[in-house]
């Protein structure tokens, strides 16, 4: 089964699958010792739709805090590489938080608007994906990042 997020019914829109889903969820914050978690988001582009192929899992050597999580950016960059070499494009992050119903916040912001001005890419903007502790689809937010801009958007 795929979800299509975009901002208008009919506009470009953010393919994922219950596949990549399952891999967002399996680290919900479900239990108060629960840490967060999170990963990078690999796609194709085809036609106006971006597909979302792979999120990736945290790493050992991320830090991570109940409220907080901070990748290993070194293996990012790897990871990034490997993955451009089988034609999937880092596209943004993923991360859980411990509510539940997901919402970015003040440190979301400023991070992904860092790795949008940072990163070296063609794209107009980033996503942004948060699992919160409900089920899907209340569960999960999907934004769009660019510079200046963050945009929620709607599972159609």
């Amino acid at each position: 089964m795929i979800y299509r997020f975009g901002i208008e019914p009919n506009g470009p829109a953010i393919i994922i699958s219950d596949v990549v889903l399952e891999k967002m969820f399996r680290y919900q914050q479900l239990r108060d010792s629960d840490l967060e978690a999170g990963g990078q988001l690999f796609a194709r582009f085809e036609g106006q739709d971006t597909y979302i192929l792979d999120a990736t899992p945290p790493k050992p050597t991320d830090k991570r805090g109940r409220h907080s999580f901070r990748p290993n950016k070194w293996l990012q960059k790897l990871e990034i590489r490997a993955k451009r070499l089988c034609a999937q494009h880092f596209v943004g992050d993923w991360h859980t938080h411990p509510e539940l119903i997901p919402s970015k916040s003040p440190i979301d912001r400023e991070s992904i608007h860092a790795c949008f001005r940072e990163s070296r890419h063609q794209l107009k903007a980033f996503l942004m994906v948060i699992v919160g502790t409900e089920a899907f689809p209340n569960g999960i937010a999907v934004y769009l990042a660019d510079n200046d801009n963050i945009k929620l958007l709607k599972q159609w």
